[in-house]
């Protein structure tokens, strides 16, 4: 939620002073029997109907809201299973009468399920269209039509069902249905999402996808082909001629317009093993599914959607429920072993990922290069409404009227077939064990639904307010509703319960308020064709500039089976809101000025001209220029398939995807930048060289290996003869530690750009290394070299030493002061940096499960100074960069990490444990990884990660310590450790996963700044500096994401490349989007460099297993570019408003990265001072 102002505070203390300490609840669930609402989905098993038999027993009910009878209340309508349906018309003060006896709409001896509200025949009345399923007989799983024909006696609201008569009477196990002008011709259209369950399937198996319509799970499409003679419209099936022709297990959709074109688009959430599928409307009668061009994933068990605005930007976001839970024994007790033969899978069948968890599709915009399509990056754990257990239901609103939607969620099941104990129990005795049995073995799984407020911020983050918001009630809750059921302003909710009367939360707010401040306005849209509710408009809040304050699609089919109120609500908080911009159906916009607020304004339509397209000017031109071709030559980066996995199942992440490295050089002599990509697992290192023309051309390079992983690559001048040598580190997983391919290797440039190996020239180490850095150490006049050692194959998390080897000035090479860095840990990174100014080369380390380590130069010795704050600071850093970015003259730092959008976070607070040890005693060596979860009280308390299962392929013995999986989810981490007793664990805890910079305050202290929330939506790696808007500052560029990690967790895939600008009045950095900087690297981002290409500045991304891409950088008008001359570490810069700042000359330099020693220097840079890394 957004902040109060400040007069609300002081209101509200006074206000406070005078009431009771506890602050009351937004929402009262009021008491059914006062309410009237004494609906209840009333489902009883017996042995012959059960959730054993039929999966889709408890898939639960809908509820409709709109106003039937035109008395301006809502009213409201539950489908039942094998309850009948009810209608309860709204009497005023929230008291309701039941009426479906008078309407004729109990839907008697039908399975319904969805319903939907539209006025379909244009009439100005609302109808009811409600799906019906599962019986096996036609005739009872036809949908219905309740066509309004307006009022009876007592304003009571008469209806007939003409289902048959327009062409709709469709039997093919309706989930859902959505109302929508596709064609937009000025009538509605009727999309049905289509679920039934084949017995002779099992519906989590992998087949070949049906893609020609022939699937009996395969939607429906009606168009409306309007009135044939008989005085209404006829429906006729287009679903072939439309291309809706993929299979699925539909349980959510939405209407929406996903690309912003003004047409209609169609979200389908699928359950099991079949993909979400986002039909894309074509403009021309059909559709195309890019829901896997659009969402880099998805959730698994996918059920209820909800497509809106969550941060007011004018794009809408898409959330999708799963059943990941919240409390560790739920997790337990209910998640599935890890299983990477589903990634093969993905790949082989061409599924999309998906992963069990609720998922948030924030939008970032159009791509700024190729075909514009939309980017969107799934930020649900950042969100941190990744878990609400078993859910269905989601609907975004703005229940407390402070500007931006809140998410309120429906769950529960009445009985978890997916127990992992009962699953365990019904293997042993199912076969003999009657039904009567086995059913009360079978957990219930009651829970409260689950509040969120919006923070409102531009990455949205949630706060669970359940309990703050009155909504602590145990349920078993499938669809809900929001509407202003009593006419003052707020939204209310409503929800369909499972063998409970249904939920009527009453919304306080408007009751509570303090100040007559505006605090909402109201839309209600009107047209006089076809579509009489103006369904498929755009609503658009504006500010006094025209600004975009928020917007609303208008659809009322939204969350899970149900239809929501079709006034739209827009809640104004500290804003100053203006207007309102329509975009119609039919393509025209009007503006309409707000004279009223606090109330709901009618606006009559359609009106206005139609939309022209904006034309683009200079200032929208993106700071970054794609340069498509420039490094084309490389191709895509190519890595062998290894499964880490198979030889440790607890790891939180493979250890062999960590290439490619960047490394640039002049390597031949010609005064021009050359840039080496290392090779990988059976694939050779690459070499291009660059062109007088500023084009890259690849040279001969594979006579010196194929087949270590190398990782980090350096180019410098090992053996003092002017040219540029280049040093392999050898890493990597997929080996034992004993092969030779973990050899480093030295190739010595004869100065031409050719290569020979340098047999004996380094130690004979073999050493699964990750970074490798030079300087002169010991000021001798040669370059001295750092390795990091990054791990142990098969014993990961076990720490390994990092060497710092001395050159004697002829490229030969010995260890020096092997006990400080003997088991320094998983080192990344290393950066050498003089931190303190005072021309001594010191040390700066970053690692897995470590805080960044700091060395100390005295006088050519290293020794630790690591200052409190660092160890203050444990993280899974991945990469070190220095820049003043301050210019207050010394070194400042850029740390890259695991970012925030994961399951190891909690309420923002960052924790993650790895343990090593042999803990069940059979001589291998063992990897637990922890976190935190709530256990039973609701307290945070670290817990194993891992499920028994996945657990027990790696320590034997836990399934005889802990025989229910039960037990296993009450075991702390604490606990486990006792129970498997090692007197030698290597524990690595990390508190701090968030990429940051570090402040340089001097005297040895620093002080560590989070980076924005756009920083943090995934690990990131490669990062430079450089100075993005001319402004004599230094910027941040960078890639990330992980595609290796655990396949519970899923894929880390929400980052496309960052640049942050940086404000020197208050020391932070502003995200650019992705169409402000240009950079846009959706895939594994590892190495970013830059480089010199003419006058060019450059920068080159590589991605793991995807492409390698160029960037023009912009040259700032009076700039120039600056080349130190061999053996400065740093240049000391005088700027134009006196400032005086740094820049070290790194060889190596963030994760696996060597930028160009080539330095652009703005118009601001009046003098430069170079200091040589020597004092000879």
């Amino acid at each position: 939620m957004t902040r109060f102002p400040v007069y609300w505070l002081i209101c509200l203390c006074v206000f406070s002073a005078c009431q009771d300490s506890s602050t009351p609840p937004l929402f009262d669930l009021v008491d059914a029997e006062t309410s009237g609402l004494l609906f209840a989905n009333q489902i009883a098993e017996d042995d012959t109907f059960n959730i054993l038999d039929f999966e889709f027993v408890y898939n639960g009910g809908g509820v409709a809201v709109a106003d039937f009878n035109g008395d301006e209340l809502p009213d409201l309508y539950f489908t039942g299973n094998t309850e009948s349906n009810a209608f309860y018309l709204n009497r005023g003060n929230l008291q309701f009468e039941d009426i479906t006896d008078q309407t004729k709409t109990a839907a008697a001896n039908r399975w319904c399920s969805g319903v939907t509200v539209a006025d379909i025949n244009a009439d100005g009345r609302p109808d009811l269209y409600v799906s019906a399923t599962v019986y096996a007989t036609g005739n009872r799983r036809k949908n219905l039509l309740y066509i309004n024909e307006g009022n009876g006696e007592n304003g009571v609201p008469r209806f007939s069902e003409q289902a048959g008569d327009y062409g709709i009477a469709d039997t093919s196990h309706t989930t859902q249905a959505a109302f929508l002008d596709y064609d937009r011709d000025g009538d509605l259209d009727l999309y049905l999402v289509i679920n039934e369950m084949d017995n002779r399937m099992i519906p989590n198996r992998y087949l070949p996808k049906k893609k020609d319509g022939s699937g009996r799970r395969n939607d429906r499409l009606y168009r409306n082909e309007g009135d044939q003679g008989d005085g209404h419209p006829v429906f006729v099936d287009a679903t072939s001629e439309a291309g809706i022709n993929m299979d699925g297990y539909g349980l959510g959709l939405s209407i929406c317009d996903l690309n912003n074109d003004g047409w209609p688009d169609i979200y389908v959430t699928n359950d099991y093993v079949t993909n979400d599928l986002l039909w894309i409307n074509n403009q021309d009668g059909t559709f195309t599914d890019r829901a896997d061009d659009y969402f880099k994933h998805t959730a698994y068990s996918a059920m209820g959607n909800e497509v809106a605005d969550l941060n007011n930007d004018g794009l809408d976001d898409v959330v999708a429920l799963d059943m990941f839970p919240e409390t560790n024994a739920r997790r337990k007790s209910m998640m599935p072993a890890n299983n990477y033969f589903a990634y093969i899978n993905n790949d082989r069948y061409g599924y999309q990922y998906q992963y069990t968890r609720n998922v948030l599709q924030l939008a970032r915009g159009p791509r700024p290069e190729g075909d514009s399509l939309p980017i969107f990056a799934e930020t649900g754990g950042q969100a941190g409404i990744a878990a609400t257990d078993w859910s269905w239901s989601v609907l975004a609103a703005d229940y407390d009227f402070d500007g931006d939607r809140d998410l309120l969620i429906s769950n529960g099941f009445p009985k978890d077939v997916t127990d992992m104990d009962f699953m365990d129990y019904n293997i042993r005795v199912g076969n003999i064990a009657s039904r009567e049995m086995l059913i009360p073995q079978i957990p219930e799984i009651k829970l409260a639904n689950y509040a969120y407020a919006n923070d409102g911020g531009a990455v949205p983050t949630f706060k669970k307010v359940t309990q703050e918001w009155g909504m602590d009630v145990p349920s078993y809750s499938n669809g809900a509703i929001y509407a202003d059921l009593d006419g003052d302003g707020d939204l209310d909710y409503v929800v369909n319960n499972i063998n409970d009367r249904c939920f009527l939360y009453r919304n306080n707010l408007m009751e509570q308020r303090i100040t007559d401040e505006p605090t909402f306005v109201g839309v209600r849209l009107q047209q006089s064709d076809g579509n009489t509710a103006a369904t498929g408009a755009r609503v658009d809040l504006l500010d006094e500039q025209g600004q975009i304050l928020a917007t609303h699609y208008q659809n009322p089919t939204r969350g899970y089976l149900s239809s929501v109120s079709q006034d739209l609500y827009f809640g104004i908080g500290e804003r100053s809101a203006s207007s309102l911009m329509v975009s119609w159906p039919g393509g025209q916009i009007s503006v309409h000025e707000i004279d009223n607020y606090n109330k709901v304004i009618t606006i009559a339509g359609p009106q206005g001209s139609a939309a022209a397209g904006a034309a683009e000017s200079m200032d929208d031109r993106p700071v970054l220029d794609s340069a498509p071709n420039l490094v084309a030559n490389f191709g895509p980066h190519k890595d062998s398939l290894f499964i880490d996995f198979n030889v440790q199942p607890l790891l939180p992440h493979k250890l062999s995807e960590y290439g490619p490295g960047l490394a640039v050089a002049d390597v031949n002599g010609d005064g021009l930048d050359d840039l080496y990509r290392s090779g990988s697992h059976f694939y050779a290192g690459e070499l291009l060289l660059q062109q007088a023309s500023g084009g890259f051309s690849p040279v001969p390079f594979e006579g010196h290996g194929k087949g270590q992983e190398e990782l980090g690559s350096l180019f410098f001048d090992a053996d003092g003869d002017g040219d540029q040598d280049l040093y392999l580190a050898s890493g990597g997983s997929e080996l034992s530690i004993s092969s030779n391919d973990y050899l480093d290797r030295l190739l010595i440039n004869d100065g031409s750009g050719n290569f020979e190996l340098a047999d004996n020239a380094l130690p004979k180490i073999k050493n699964s290394s990750s970074c490798v850095r030079a300087a002169d150490v010991d000021q001798d006049g040669d370059l001295d070299l750092f390795v990091g050692g990054r791990l142990a194959p098969a014993r990961y998390p076990e720490a390994v030493d990092s060497y710092l080897m001395l050159n004697n000035g002829k490229g030969q090479f010995t260890l020096a002061q092997t006990e400080l860095f003997e088991k320094l840990g998983l080192v990344t990174d290393a950066l050498f940096t003089d931190y303190d100014n005072d021309g001594w080369i010191d040390l700066l380390v970053g690692g897995q499960g470590m805080p960044l380590r700091l060395f100390h130069n005295d006088g050519g010795t290293l020794s630790e100074n690591t200052p409190q704050v660092f160890q203050d600071h444990v993280g899974w850093w991945n990469g070190l960069t220095g820049a003043d970015f301050d210019h207050d003259g010394d070194i400042d730092y850029l740390a890259t990490n695991f970012g925030g959008n994961h399951l190891y976070q909690q309420n923002g607070e960052d924790f993650v444990g790895l343990y090593g040890a042999d803990f069940d005693r059979n001589g291998g060596y063992d990897l637990l990884v922890a976190d935190r979860a709530l256990d039973s009280m609701g307290r945070l308390k670290e817990f194993p990660h891992f499920q028994r299962k996945d657990t027990e392929k790696q320590v034997v013995m836990v399934k005889l310590v802990y025989p229910k999986h039960r037990d296993f989810g009450r075991t702390t981490m604490p606990q486990f450790l006792k129970d498997f007793p090692n007197d030698e664990v290597t524990a690595l805890r990390a508190n701090y996963l968030r990429s940051c910079w570090v402040e340089n305050l001097g005297d040895g202290n620093f002080a560590f700044h989070t980076l924005p929330l756009e920083a943090q939506l995934a690990p990131l790696f490669g990062g430079v500096t450089t100075d993005l808007n001319g402004d004599g500052y230094l910027d941040i560029m960078a890639i990330g994401n992980d595609y290796g990690t655990e396949t519970g967790g899923g894929r880390l895939d929400a980052m496309n490349g960052i640049c942050l600008i940086y404000q020197p009045a208050d020391k932070t950095f502003r995200p650019l989007s992705i169409q402000e900087s240009g950079l846009y690297v959706p895939g594994n981002g590892r190495t970013l460099v830059t480089l010199r290409s003419g006058d060019q500045r450059i920068a080159v991304a590589a991605e793991n297993q995807g492409p390698t891409r160029a960037y023009r950088l912009p040259n700032s008008p009076g700039g120039r570019w600056y080349s130190p001359q061999a053996g400065v570490s740093r240049l000391m810069l005088t700027h134009q408003n006196g400032e005086r700042s740094v820049r070290e000359i790194y060889l190596g330099s963030s994760f696996l990265s060597q930028v160009s020693r080539q330095v652009w220097l703005g118009a601001d840079v009046n003098e430069v001072e170079e200091v040589m890394m020597a004092s000879k």
